[in-house]
């Protein structure tokens, strides 16, 4: 999850960017991103916009010995030429200094041009940063989402009118997505006709269709798959194979197995050492999805 230029759903969900939570890229020798830019970002990465023991961190050789932590924080950056902001850890600067993150060339120009962090323009962008107002949405914005929001729990057919009139079919709410959103309410009829009008399936990479799956909603988690949605086998949490395991769902199983064949992992971390995808299937004790399982490995 948090992948470059997908949308950021760490703390709240959010019309932002995520960008630099993961790291991107060694390299042997310092690139040359200009001073300026450098400069500019370090003082936004001093003044975080909002911090989380769960955030982003890094240790550093302390000036006395021993080490220090720093980060947990987070930055936005506005586009004001694209009308977007980006949403990154504060330790990112370190990262990009040290080699190991390659930021995209729009971050780049985004921070170029973004207003200063002292400048009125941008204290005028902190202050409506709310929850109230979505973090940072326009007042036409807003009004959509609730309008939205509102209408998918009351009227199908003006909830279709009113997001195609309206182009608000990416519009990002408290739930995420509005198809994230639907299939919480378990609204499969509004979930498949947003992906028929071709709703931006992996602009949370991915996270609808664990959502599909921690409703033990396989109907919708198959259509996603159908058409494309992002699957990640990194970490346990976002292993979307895990969840149609722990579910039961020998069709998902397969589909996963056999299209998706990265997420077939094991996993060595603080809990668990070489733990595979056959070590979970026996831990439900499903005798039908280890068999599977196994024909699959």
């Amino acid at each position: 999850m948090n992948t470059d230029m997908t949308k950021y759903c760490f703390q709240h969900f959010e019309n932002a960017y995520n960008i630099g939570w993961k790291n991107n890229h060694k390299s042997s020798k310092q690139e040359d991103y200009g001073k300026e830019f450098i400069e500019k970002l370090k003082v936004f990465c001093q003044y975080p916009v909002n911090k989380d023991l769960n955030g982003k961190f890094r240790y550093l050789d302390a000036k006395e010995g021993g080490k220090c932590v720093t980060g947990f924080g987070e930055i936005r950056i506005i586009d004001i030429k694209n009308n977007i902001r980006y949403a990154a850890p504060n330790i990112i600067v370190l990262d990009i200094l040290d080699g190991l993150y390659f930021p995209p060339k729009e971050f780049i120009d985004a921070v170029m041009d973004c207003p200063e962090y002292a400048s009125e323009e941008y204290k005028d962008f902190i202050r409506a940063y709310t929850e109230h107002n979505f973090w940072g949405e326009n007042k036409q914005v807003i009004e959509n989402i609730e309008t939205a929001c509102l209408l998918i729990q009351q009227d199908h057919n003006y909830f279709k009118e009113f997001v195609l009139e309206n182009k608000a079919i990416n519009i990002v709410t408290k739930k995420g997505s509005l198809l994230n959103y639907a299939i919480q309410l378990k609204d499969n009829e509004i979930a498949e006709w947003l992906i028929e009008e071709k709703i931006d399936i992996n602009s949370f990479d991915g996270l609808e269709l664990l959502t599909a799956l921690k409703m033990n909603n396989t109907r919708i988690a198959l259509q996603l798959l159908r058409h494309g949605i992002i699957t990640d086998g990194d970490e346990m949490k976002s292993n979307p194979l895990l969840f149609a395991i722990k579910i039961g769902s020998r069709e998902l199983v397969e589909e996963l197995m056999t299209k998706h064949r990265h997420l077939v992992a094991v996993y060595t971390n603080e809990y668990v050492k070489n733990y595979t995808i056959l070590d979970i299937a026996k831990r439900y004790k499903n005798d039908q999805i280890i068999q599977t399982v196994k024909k699959y490995l």
